[in-house]
């Protein structure tokens, strides 16, 4: 670990973010979603998707982490990483394991959640205009398919979450890479959900604010029409926190280069 880490630090972390959309905000929004694209793609390819987009999101988070990176440094964020990375053959079978493994665990947590949700589901009415009856859907909300989900996906996220860089900066193995950022998030857990909530509250304070100046300007609904771009702004931020907090956590260790 780099110093010590205090719960301030989910505040520091999230302005970090803040600052490197501000040096860079068209570079580092357009790596942004250049991943989210790609990501997109990927997924809608039959039966191998997920799959696929599994593999493709470690080197997604190298890319973005480094070109936050790069924007805290106030430079030009580059996809020089991206194409290293495939340059590097064990760093390459590195992450596409990484992807792999999340890939998988996804697939099973899903599918585990839609089982446990499937009588719920079936409750749901379809109205005469071809929607979902919303009276239906809260009626038989599926609690406990969401809750077990959510409880085995924590795990797999705070494992996830910094494999790919300590992978990419500092040359570990899959494995470790998995301990690591696990025990990591763990360790310091309360500053890191600091950091989700206050990502969290500014997308409610947005959203909020958004619909109420539309609705009083007697534009109805009309905010909804914004809310690709607010989605691609906060998917920025959280993008963008992810290297303040494993420079933080980890230290960063700058072997990219010298890795093969």
């Amino acid at each position: 670990m780099a110093k010590p880490i205090q719960v301030s630090d989910g505040w520091r972390w999230f302005k970090d973010a803040l600052q490197a959309l501000k040096n860079q905000p068209l570079g580092l929004i357009g790596i942004v979603i250049f991943y989210i694209l790609i990501s997109g793609l990927l997924s809608g390819i039959p039966v191998i998707g997920p799959i696929l987009a599994g593999v493709w999101m470690p080197f997604g988070a190298v890319l973005t982490g480094f070109a936050t990176r790069d924007a805290l440094r106030r430079r030009l964020p580059t996809y020089a990483p991206l194409l290293a990375t495939a340059r590097k053959q064990v760093m390459r079978l590195h992450l596409i394991s990484v992807g792999l493994v999340s890939a998988g665990c996804m697939e099973i947590i899903f599918l585990v959640a839609q089982w446990l949700s499937a009588d719920k589901i079936k409750a749901w009415k379809i109205t005469d205009e071809g929607i979902i009856d919303t009276a239906t859907i809260m009626a038989n909300f599926p609690w406990l398919g969401v809750c077990v989900g959510l409880a085995l996906y924590t795990p797999l996220f705070m494992a996830t979450l910094f494999a790919p860089l300590l992978i990419a900066d500092a040359g570990q193995t899959p494995g470790k890479s998995f301990f690591y950022s696990f025990f990591g998030t763990a360790r310091n857990f309360v500053p890191c959900l600091l950091a989700g909530v206050l990502l969290v509250g500014l997308t409610a304070v947005i959203a909020f604010v958004g619909n109420g100046l539309f609705l009083a300007l007697g534009l109805g609904n009309a905010f909804s029409y914004l809310s690709p771009f607010v989605v691609i702004f906060m998917t920025s931020i959280a993008q963008a926190m992810v290297w303040p907090m494993y420079r933080d956590l980890f230290g960063e260790k700058a072997l990219f280069d010298r890795l093969p």
